[in-house]
């Protein structure tokens, strides 16, 4: 098995790779036609690891600032899929909300002509209780979260492995289309749950400010 070297993705989706992914980054997806993915167990030729530029949030207030959903869940399914980013013409100037503000008209000629899509898991997450949103306890949301297995290549995420089927999350995100939740950056905002509420921070070696201590703890935090 090889492995590739790193791709970086940048956080104003220059690339149109992380479109829709990150909270910084908002966006639709579409399924490339006749494209399937892979699930576990299939032979695993090759390995591209891949790393984000993002938003750092330093606070507990910033953190709650740009989410405006939070909530706990069990993730019920995951499906590998290569999704290509629709470009959308806006002329609003805010990031959140049009990816392409503030790039030049090189650089916007540059991005229509892109037709690289990228492989993301698309988890669909049981919601087992609600912080902030509009979702009540019992929907079903589609959590994206960049790389996967596809097509015999395993696409890394630099220090954070995929959500895992069974297991319960707190989660930070914004609202997108379709019923999508989009993850406000990698480090800080997916959080294991277990059995006694505690929590733990899925990435690895994260930055900035972390939730620390239970589930009952966050919701106060954050409900304040």
């Amino acid at each position: 098995m090889k492995t590739r070297a790193a791709r970086l993705l940048s956080g104003v989706c220059m690339a149109g790779l992380a479109i829709g992914l990150l909270g910084g980054c908002s966006g639709t997806f579409t399924r490339a036609d006749g494209v399937g993915g892979a699930g576990e167990g299939v032979e695993i030729l090759e390995t591209v690891m891949m790393r984000a530029d993002y938003r750092v949030f330093e606070s507990a207030v910033e953190l709650d600032e740009k989410a405006d959903t939070i909530v706990r869940g069990i993730v019920r399914s995951s499906k590998v899929e290569y999704v290509v980013p629709e470009f959308v013409v806006s002329d609003d100037d805010d990031p959140m909300r049009n990816p392409q503000a503030g790039l030049s008209e090189k650089e916007l000629r540059e991005l229509r002509e892109l037709d690289d899509g990228f492989v993301a898991t698309m988890h669909s997450v049981e919601i087992t209780d609600v912080i902030q949103g509009d979702h009540e306890v019992g929907d079903i949301v589609t959590v994206p979260q960049l790389g996967g297995i596809y097509k015999k290549t395993n696409y890394l995420t630099e220090g954070l492995d995929q959500m895992s089927v069974g297991q319960e999350y707190l989660l930070f995100a914004r609202q997108i289309d379709n019923g999508r939740l989009s993850l406000l950056n990698l480090d800080q905002t997916i959080y294991t749950v277990d059995e006694g509420g505690r929590l733990e921070p899925a990435a690895e070696d994260p930055e900035g400010f972390i939730v620390t201590g239970s589930f009952e703890s966050a919701a106060k935090l954050f409900q304040e």
